[in-house]
């Protein structure tokens, strides 16, 4: 081996310190206005620290690269989780993908640096790109080149509503006082900006502080966009700052809003935190100690809710909104939900519920309209005739798609094409950004931290990191984007063919379900070059 070398490499593949990269490539083609990524692997055997990176392109303004990074994973998997794992083993895995700094990269001797490099923009045609690594005083030390074939066809707009969750009280250093000033709301649009560019389309929105993920008698920061105050006149609501975050996240390019849940997390027996003032005062109305369907608390609904129903009419968003009641309420707790949910029902008629769910007889019930369900069972629900849409975290197990760091990029970015082959619309993920340990009982540094406290899969909580005014991409989600972009050129296929000529496609090419698909790189990027050839036909 030289001792300097850069070569390409498949997106696909995570790139180790000490391993030879396996996927190389020397050429690709993309789709005319979709976005194309790969790596560069850098090895030196000197002790020469910093280079840079050379790129020699007519278009090189439109090369993007970042430096990528290794994080510790203690908990890879569960020990009962499926072999289709780079290792289930504890150590460092790539994923923070860093803005370079005065363009210098860190070559450690002997050891393997990675780069992520992204294409976009550039016209129909052959391009030949080449990078070089420099030296300090500007000598090439070597070089490779790459080519990409821009292809003169388009993939069509997305039809999903895809929704990760976002943590409002995870951006950012800000007390609670500062939630949703100006200064927030700077850091705020970098992360939605982030979300939209990687395929979003809908935004959890915070009414009250979600009761999400916490532990029974813990709070976490108060994220409330409606202003409450309570009178011997009744119930008094402002809801300035929803709408300034709605008007801002739509200007940003969402296209739907999801509500935080009325009612507490796995089964719907308490109120969520709603602070406001009555006198003057600041002061906690409902919590962990208000029953859901107490009085108290559903005669505030009984004001609240034709409040904001009548707000959202008359700014015509009506068809862009959903509400959530509960999320994943267990069996045994059914009656609390369905006694929590009847009451809601009847307040937001013409306004739709979704919820995550795994019990069919709720969804029967009428009480939802958009059933969200793991991925693990989603097509139990469409063999019954129900149209669901599909979210997955933690383990789902037998071979289907997630997010850990443990995975192969491949099993991450598959997602796209099962859901354009099973027809589904919506996916929803919980934690965009989720930097506290299970159930918010502690901060997190999620550098350091990647599987919010031993409680899950290093990766499930989050798929951005924080930087100083808005978040740091990772490996997982740039693959997510590959996943958006494979489903839209399947409907843009689907477009050109028909959906029963697409799926009998998928299907000759070994795809059968979430559990059931070819699981390997090669074979995923030998498909997409066949989608990309049959687009261009003739």
């Amino acid at each position: 081996m030289a001792h300097y070398q850069i070569v390409a490499v498949d997106s696909m593949e995570k790139i180790f310190p000490d391993t030879q990269p396996k996927l190389l490539r020397h050429s690709a083609e993309m789709l005319k206005n979709e976005r194309y990524s790969f790596q560069l692997a850098c090895y030196s055997e000197t002790p020469e620290r910093f280079v840079r990176l050379r790129i020699d392109s007519p278009f090189a303004d439109r090369i993007r690269w970042k430096a990528e990074e290794y994080v510790p994973v203690y908990l890879a998997a569960y020990p009962e989780s499926d072999d289709y794992l780079i290792s289930r083993n504890s150590g460092i895995f790539p994923d923070v993908l860093r803005e370079p700094d005065g363009r210098d990269i860190a070559l450690r001797p002997g050891k393997q640096t990675p780069l992520f490099v992204e294409v976009k923009g550039f016209p129909p045609g052959m391009h030949r790109l080449g990078f070089a690594l420099v030296g300090e005083k500007g000598e090439e030390l070597c070089s490779c080149e790459f080519t990409l074939t821009v292809l003169d066809a388009e993939s069509v707009k997305s039809d999903l509503i895809w929704t990760n969750w976002l943590h409002c009280d995870c951006i950012g250093e800000f007390r609670e006082e500062e939630f949703f000033s100006e200064r927030y709301f700077g850091v705020w649009e970098n992360y939605v900006r982030s979300a939209v560019e990687h395929g979003a389309t809908m935004l959890f929105t915070p009414l009250f502080t979600p009761p999400l993920d916490t532990a029974y008698g813990y709070e976490r920061p108060t994220v409330q966009t409606v202003g409450v105050k309570k009178s011997r006149a009744g119930w008094e609501f402002d809801l300035s700052v929803l709408e300034e975050y709605i008007d801002r996240a739509f200007g940003l390019g969402i296209g739907y809003i999801e509500f935080s849940h009325l009612f507490s997390q796995w089964g719907a027996e308490f109120a969520p935190k709603i602070v406001g003032t009555e006198e003057g005062v600041k002061r906690r109305f409902f919590g962990w100690d208000t029953p859901s369907d107490g009085e108290e608390y559903l005669s505030f609904l009984d004001a609240f809710l034709p409040c904001l129903t009548e707000w959202i009419t008359r700014k015509q968003i009506a068809d862009r909104v959903f509400f959530h009641l509960s999320d994943e309420p267990p069996e045994e707790r059914a009656p609390a939900y369905d006694r929590a949910a009847g009451h809601v029902r009847k307040l937001l008629r013409g306004f739709r519920i979704m919820d995550a769910l795994s019990d069919k007889s709720l969804y029967e019930s009428g009480i939802v309209d958009c059933p969200v369900v793991n991925v693990n069972r989603t097509e139990s629900f469409i063999r019954e005739g129900i149209s669901p849409w599909a979210y997955y975290c933690c383990d789902s197990g037998e071979y289907c798609t997630n997010r850990w760091m443990s995975m192969p990029l491949q099993r991450v970015r598959v997602l796209g094409i099962m859901l354009y082959y099973l027809n589904i619309r919506g996916f929803l993920h919980w934690g965009f950004n989720f930097y506290f340990s299970q159930l918010s009982k502690s901060r997190i540094n999620p550098y350091l931290v990647t599987d919010a406290g031993g409680a899950f899969p290093a990766g499930d909580a989050f798929v951005v990191y924080p930087g100083t005014d808005g978040p740091v991409e990772s490996l997982r989600h740039e693959a997510l984007l590959d996943a958006v972009q494979d489903y839209r050129a399947l409907r843009a296929l689907e477009k050109k063919i028909g959906r029963a000529e697409t799926v009998r496609f998928l299907q000759e090419e070994g795809v059968r379900g979430f559990r059931e698909y070819p699981r390997s790189a090669e074979w995923h990027a030998a498909l997409r070059h066949k989608i990309n050839c049959m687009l261009t036909e003739r």
